[in-house]
């Protein structure tokens, strides 16, 4: 079989049943796609092959093995890696608009009832507060994340490198809950939303079992797509079907405001209801855990901190401005998500449809990190021709979503739980713990150690307090829906 002496004609046995049972004599050389490495032989056309579990390969000559002709044929194949070409990376303006996308979605239309609970001067407080240590803390991760590795390090990367496996294993964890939580809210909202617009629009009263098998027909394409790439232009649209559901909100409130009303009813601070509220503050932040994940797909991850600064400080604006409008037109009958109160008119039902279509599509860029974790922890995952099993996985991820969102009695406390809980742990107090032990101090400061120590305590103590005010109320409510 082999033509000659030198180590050209070295071929990785453990992929080829023509020489499983023989071994090689001597190492691999260097070589290069397409070209042999040793100066003294002709060159002859050589192939990447790869093992079924992912490991490092040799490239090998394809002549004379029956098995390396076959995969030549096909083409060369080739591990999937954690470095995307450089094409397929994610440009500037598609960073804006997935940026924009991952935190841009459910939680603006529960501002309107986050402030009537919180006050109209007390909810912008706890909001900007909330927004302006979240970007502190989240620079400080990019600014960990860069020192540790290239573009491509992750947070659990980062959480293994400063705290240990332990840690790795706690912030996995945290956001494979984050991010399967706010799946479960999406769903719940365009269950809810579509299930009451077919019903008062006299089409059809359906049960939101059966709606969840008619949205998961529509969903299943996006959760199965192997890159978030792939929904960039999707999420242009989905963008614009969101900020006209917004757009038309307003619209509503502002006709609102026509109306007579009792302005002694509005009240300026209420502490328990600042305190309920963080954890809703906090969700509304929700693009946090997607953070790490578009920096490992951006072309340019050095620009990310900007462009992170830029995004946040606009969805800061934009919410607490919807949020006093609404409270304001509304008062108390601002219901959990401001699609409840607004009059339901044809344009009305028009819109909630539109954004539960734009939800549909964020629902897909949230569950991408739960994927790539379930895809590269389970072993019976890893390596290529293992599709239909993850195909399985992401599809029972998707039903066990839709069971737990059926179940809700009211999702805006759900997602104050979860925001309280795994929202505070993964902005607040891991960020300001790991850049606290990051690799390289030289540049650090005394103001920069106390504000991390700050938003270490701020974290943990107004995510315990308000979680447990959150569970409390989430607790009442499965009460009361179930007498």
């Amino acid at each position: 079989f082999f033509s000659g002496s030198g180590s050209s004609d070295f071929v990785f046995w453990s992929v080829c049943p023509c020489l499983k049972d023989r071994k090689p004599m001597t190492p691999p050389p260097s070589t290069v796609l397409g070209k042999s490495a040793d100066p003294d032989e002709t060159t002859s056309e050589v192939v990447e092959v790869s093992t079924e579990n992912g490991d490092t390969t040799w490239n090998a000559r394809f002549k004379g093995c029956r098995c390396l002709r076959a995969r030549r044929r096909r083409g060369r194949e080739k591990i999937p890696s954690d470095e995307e070409p450089e094409d397929a990376k994610l440009g500037d303006f598609e960073t804006f608009v997935t940026l924009g996308k991952a935190f841009f979605g459910l939680s603006i239309l529960a501002e309107p009832y986050a402030f009537r609970t919180s006050g109209y001067l007390g909810g912008p407080i706890v909001f900007v507060l909330v927004g302006i240590i979240t970007n502190s803390c989240i620079q400080g991760l990019l600014e960990v994340a860069a020192q540790i590795g290239d573009g491509s390090v992750t947070y659990p990367d980062i959480a293994e490198k400063v705290g240990g496996p332990r840690c790795r294993i706690l912030v996995e964890a945290l956001l494979y809950v984050m991010n399967v939580g706010i799946g479960i809210v999406y769903i719940a909202f365009i269950l809810n939303n579509t299930q009451e617009v077919l019903c008062e629009e006299g089409i059809a009263c359906w049960s939101k079992g059966k709606l969840f098998a008619c949205v998961g027909v529509l969903m299943l394409p996006l959760v199965l797509l192997k890159t978030i790439k792939l929904l960039t232009i999707p999420n242009m649209l989905s963008n614009v079907m969101l900020l006209g559901g917004v757009g038309w909100a307003t619209y509503c409130c502002i006709e609102e405001l026509g109306e007579e009303r009792d302005t002694t009813a509005f009240k300026a601070i209420d502490v328990r209801g600042q305190l309920l509220y963080f954890g809703l503050a906090v969700e509304s932040m929700e693009g946090i855990p997607l953070i790490l994940p578009i920096r490992c797909a951006m072309r340019h991850p050095e620009r990310l901190p900007l462009q992170l600064a830029v995004v946040v400080s606009v969805v800061v604006t934009l919410l607490t401005s919807f949020g006093l409008l609404g409270y304001y037109a509304y008062g108390d009958r601002a219901e959990p998500t401001i699609t409840f109160s607004l009059p339901q008119t044809p344009p009305t039902s028009l819109m909630r449809i539109a954004y539960c279509i734009g939800l549909m599509f964020s629902y897909a860029i949230f569950l991408h990190p739960v994927h790539e974790m379930n895809e590269g922890t389970c072993d019976c995952l890893k390596g290529p021709g293992r599709w239909p099993q993850k195909t399985l996985v992401r599809m029972f991820v998707f039903v066990v979503s839709g069971a737990i969102a059926m179940s809700l009695p009211n999702f805006t406390f759900f997602m104050e739980v979860l925001g309280s809980v795994a929202g505070s742990m993964l902005s607040f107090v891991l960020p300001a713990y790991f850049h606290l032990r990051r690799p390289d101090k030289t540049q650090g400061t005394r103001l920069g150690t106390a504000r991390d120590y700050f938003h270490l305590i701020f974290g943990v103590v107004v995510g315990i307090v308000s979680s447990g005010l959150s569970l409390k109320q989430l607790f009442l409510a499965f009460t009361t829906s179930a007498v």
